[in-house]
């Protein structure tokens, strides 16, 4: 392969750019990767967060269902009224 010396700097700077672009590629798609999986560790946190919630109102109802001679149903029905409305 005899090619000039402006063939070989053209291939140089073509190969180059040719794995630039591969790296570019690669990164973009590993950073949309990592922003999806961002997402959903959120949105994991929040539903423990409304799971603990829920629990602790659960928790608080039942006790009071114990101590004082009210409806069960009653006691639940108050325990969802409490809770926040969330769009997740």
């Amino acid at each position: 392969m005899n090619l000039s010396i402006s063939a070989r700097i053209n291939l140089g700077f073509a190969l180059a750019l040719a794995m630039l672009l591969a790296l570019g590629i690669g990164s973009f798609r590993h950073t949309s990767s990592l922003r999806e999986d961002f997402n959903w560790l959120q949105h994991t946190h929040r539903v423990l967060e409304e799971n603990e919630k829920l629990a602790a109102l659960l928790h608080q109802s039942e006790s009071v269902a114990l101590t004082k001679p009210v409806d069960m149903e009653i006691a639940l029905a108050a325990a969802c009224m409490a809770l926040p409305m969330s769009a997740a």
